[in-house]
């Protein structure tokens, strides 16, 4: 029999159809869904019906968000202590209020857990394994073979199913198989949809994760579309897109097409452009839809018998994450044009520079002894302790002192972000984890700093791993320079070129709820970006 396995849908319906695209190709026999249907994105309503229509061919758990509806949000999850936000109850509310009732019936009907029998194996299915309770085990983010036995210890199965993690697992030992096949809706670090088929012939047992593409490429190809029309030529095509006018383009703009996850607590669709008060709402209408659009708009309005040089435009995929979409571009060793213009919204101030950044990884090792034996034992925690005292002492006499008054702050700020180290009050740690972030003024700053740390580490019995490191910039611009700076990180930190400005719509609610521009600031903007290319192309 051949089962397709999914979990953690998250209302991402999108996904949900091409997830049920690519298992309709591999024909199927069956689905099994380790739940959380709901919650995440804005479609429950519709990812929920259309697990009912698929009928018997489905069979599936409640998950969290489920029991949320059901069963109101608890005060304890996983073992431990948990303070629920009033943004989250909020969250929980709106998605009961999309919900119909006969979807709020046939979630409050699905079981926490099932076991059935399929070719000879009886396979135990839940989001997460539970306590007597019936609450959720303790969280596990990374299980491997030894942890999965634990968590579903005296439950009796050849194969155990679960999700909530959304992390894709397989692991299989002493004749048992533990599968998690990662989050359909909301994958960790991929924008693809995350899946796999289970393949068994009685006591044969096969799986294969898989991941499913959806959306990405619309954006990119109603892009394509119109500058084709407009004369530009393709340089470049894959999530990226490289478009040029021109042999020899001196100016530029960049904007990336994708936005913020989806959260809930919207008054609107998010994903419907919606127009109330001179106001734009949508996700991504300020971060960077309306950018986008006023790039569109400006070069389509551009009288191309004027230009003397060209346009080169580029647009980004993973902005909101790792970069992936500018490294992939700066690896191919591309040549941008003198003068660049990232569409990032600025509230249609020019800003003409950004902070650098350093993020760092730091381990710490000791040696693990009872607390009441604590010369046989060497803590980790105290190294770590000493270990950035010492870095702050630093900081604070020979980085932070050094001003730069063009940024709105004026300094190399440093933040330990995590700091994380020991098991128990009684047991000395062996080990401790730290991770420090720097936003940079000055590029000497990033060198000082991580001689600094080279130092205390051989002191302190410390690894560091450089996670980030991109240098700051600044910029003389013969536009409308006022001289402001941006105080978050962009594309424009990654870019070399002559000169370079970051120029987008306002006001500036980039990852928030309702998000929104207004409709002036918006045609405000096509005229600057028609003024640029105007002066500089």
């Amino acid at each position: 029999m051949k089962i397709g396995l999914i979990s953690d849908i998250h209302g991402n319906k999108k996904a949900l159809d091409a997830v049920l695209e690519q298992l309709e190709k591999e024909n199927i026999d069956k689905i099994i869904c380790a739940g959380d249907l709901i919650g995440g994105a804005p479609m429950s309503e519709e990812v929920v019906q259309k697990i009912i229509s698929l009928g018997e061919k489905v069979i599936t758990v409640r998950g969290n968000r489920e029991n949320y509806i059901i069963e109101g949000m608890p005060k304890i999850v996983h073992d431990e202590k948990m303070k629920i936000s009033d943004e989250q109850l909020q969250r929980n509310e709106w998605t009961k209020k999309e919900l119909s009732s006969s979807s709020i019936e046939f979630i409050s009907k699905l079981p926490k857990e099932r076991i059935c029998e399929i070719e000879e194996n009886k396979i135990y299915i839940a989001h997460y394994p539970m306590n007597e309770d019936g609450n959720f085990r303790k969280h596990i983010k990374k299980a491997s073979v030894e942890e999965n036995e634990i968590m579903f210890s005296g439950i009796d199965a050849d194969i155990y199913i679960y999700g909530h993690t959304h992390r894709a697992v397989y692991n299989f030992k002493n004749n048992k198989t533990y599968i998690n096949p990662g989050a359909l809706g909301c994958p960790e670090k991929t924008n693809k949809a995350s899946y796999g088929i289970l393949n068994i012939n009685k006591k044969k047992v096969e799986y294969k994760q898989l991941y499913a593409e959806y959306n990405v490429q619309e954006v990119i190809d109603y892009i394509e579309k119109i500058f084709t029309i407009k004369g530009f030529k393709t340089e470049y095509k894959d999530k990226n897109l490289i478009m040029t006018y021109g042999k020899n383009p001196s100016f530029g703009f960049l904007g990336h097409t994708d936005t913020v996850e989806y959260t809930e607590g919207w008054n609107t669709n998010p994903f419907i452009l919606k127009e109330k008060d001179n106001k734009l709402y949508g996700l991504g209408a300020c971060d960077m839809k309306g950018g986008i659009a006023a790039i569109l708009e400006a070069v389509l309005e551009t009288d191309f018998s004027r230009i003397k040089n060209g346009i080169k435009l580029y647009f980004t995929y993973d902005e909101e994450r790792e970069f992936s979409g500018i490294r992939n571009i700066i690896n191919k060793k591309e040549k941008f044009p003198k003068f660049m213009v990232f569409g990032e919204p600025t509230n249609n101030e020019v800003l003409i520079g950004c902070k650098g950044l350093l993020v760092c990884d730091l381990h710490f090792k000791g040696v693990k002894a009872h607390s009441s034996n604590p010369d046989k034992g060497k803590s980790a925690n105290l190294n770590a302790v000493r270990f950035l005292s010492e870095l702050e002492q630093f900081y604070l006499k020979n980085i932070k002192e050094k001003i730069n008054s063009r940024y709105e702050i004026p300094y190399t700020t440093m933040n330990v972000g995590i700091l994380k180290g020991g098991s128990a009050k009684n047991s000395i740690p062996a080990e401790c984890y730290a991770t420090l972030d720097f936003r940079i003024v000055e590029l000497e700053h990033i060198t000082s700093i991580l001689n600094k740390i080279e130092e205390l580490c051989e002191k302190y019995n410390c690894r560091c791993d450089v996670i980030e490191r991109i240098e700051p910039f600044i910029n003389n611009v013969d536009y409308e320079n006022e001289g402001k700076t941006a105080n978050f990180m962009t594309e424009a930190s990654f870019v070399k070129c002559e000169s370079k400005i970051i120029l987008g719509v306002g006001p500036v609610t980039a990852h928030e709820v309702n998000e929104y521009i207004e409709k002036n600031s918006y045609d405000r903007l096509v005229e600057q970006y028609k003024e640029l290319i105007k002066k500089f192309s």
